[in-house]
């Protein structure tokens, strides 16, 4: 920390936005990749490239495991690393470029696992390349939660920091993470906003690249001015992390005044979900739209907010009497004039397959809205209702 004090600057990041969208297997996968870049740099350092290519084999494959985009991040990472160990170590670029390709071959061992675990029809179109307009809001919204002016205020600190650094002699880029950053922020311009069936992929890699822009930048030498810029990291982790908490206590209480709904469910119910989506996204997301899956683990109900992407997960929705409204995002309904799904509230209550669902759970609607006649209204909050299917 002494060298690398801006290090403090990074803290609040690990809440950035892939986190807030609720990406929170992406974030375990992410935060794993740093801790792995930590031991490759510092075997890199120490000349230990057998042991490196031994280890890191299995460690790529676990950072897969958690999430494939992670996976790929620290492949970038890796590789930045090693470029710059091999630059700094007198090679030139003929020669390092073959060099890193070598060095981050046992990062490729989940290639064969994918290609062998394949579904057929998987999905492997893409989307929103070079979407410039979509990538500057992206920036913006790296700390993106909920009051805007702050959100985006937050992100002057490590602005001014990063200007400073490339101005200021009294600071310097560390090498072995600004070629890591640059090669992120490269993926983050260059990748779609869809691919393999995951959304928002160029996204992901934004806070990326800015946390490891902030860990490269070093005061030289001088002890005094290092104490300074932590003293500041310190006070921006301060305000910024205490914005996040009275934000998630607010939204804490907004999602426990819904998922009161669950007590009266019954254990093993089958319960279709339709939650209110506006038709321009607000800076500050309600964040309802999977809550229903916490009826799931609560009361073991099936829903029909799930995820299930070909390619994605290993696990299927087998509950063929609840098509078409069996999975997500059939739970997410928008106003008609902007719909983007078939099914809007009315037509999915009077169409909704009446043998596969005992219940039904608005979220975001007024009570009573749901008109059939043989739904009986079990609880309402108001703004969250639980009608009984009346067979």
């Amino acid at each position: 920390m002494d060298d690398f004090p801006t290090a403090i600057f990074v803290l609040p990041l690990t809440y950035a936005w892939p986190f807030q969208f609720g990406f929170v297997n992406f974030t375990l996968s992410q935060a794993l990749a740093f801790c792995a870049l930590a031991g490759w740099i510092r075997l890199g350092r120490q000349r230990r490239l057998a042991v490196r290519a031994v280890l890191f084999g299995p460690v790529g494959a676990m950072l897969w495991v958690a999430h494939s985009f992670g996976w790929g991040m620290f492949g970038l990472m890796a590789a930045g690393a090693e470029l710059a160990r091999q630059r700094e170590s007198g090679r030139g670029w003929a020669d390092a470029v073959p060099g890193v390709v070598l060095q981050c071959v046992p990062l490729a061992l989940p290639i064969a696992a994918m290609v062998m675990m394949r579904q057929p029809g998987a999905e492997l179109a893409t989307d929103g390349w070079f979407a410039l307009p979509a990538k500057t809001v992206y920036l913006l919204s790296i700390l993106r939660d909920r009051w805007e002016w702050f959100d985006v205020g937050s992100l002057l600190a490590p602005a001014v920091l990063l200007y400073a650094a490339a101005r200021s002699p009294r600071l310097r880029f560390s090498p072995l993470l600004g070629w890591p950053a640059l090669l992120c922020a490269g993926a983050f311009l260059a990748l779609p906003q869809l691919m393999m069936g995951g959304a928002y992929v160029d996204m992901r890699m934004a806070p990326a690249a800015l946390m490891l822009a902030l860990i490269a930048v070093a005061p030289v030498a001088e002890a005094r001015f290092g104490r300074a810029l932590a003293l500041a990291g310190l006070l921006f982790c301060v305000v910024r992390l205490g914005g996040t908490t009275l934000s998630f206590v607010l939204r804490s209480g907004e999602q426990q005044s819904e998922l009161r709904a669950i007590a009266a469910m019954p254990r093993g119910a089958a319960i279709l979900s339709l939650v209110a989506r506006p038709c321009d996204t607000a800076w500050s997301e309600l964040r309802r739209d999977q809550l229903p899956g916490m009826a799931i683990v609560r009361r073991d109900v099936f829903t029909n907010s799930q995820w299930a992407l070909a390619g994605q997960q290993l696990l299927k929705v087998r509950y063929v009497e609840a098509e078409p409204l069996a999975r997500d995002p059939s739970q997410s309904v928008y106003a008609m004039h902007c719909a983007t799904t078939p099914f809007g509230f009315n037509r999915a209550i009077a169409r909704f397959p009446r043998g596969a669902f005992t219940h039904v759970w608005t979220l975001g609607f007024p009570p009573g809205v749901a008109q059939a006649g043989d739904l009986r209204v079990v609880w309402t909050n108001g703004t969250s209702t639980l009608y009984r299917v009346v067979r």
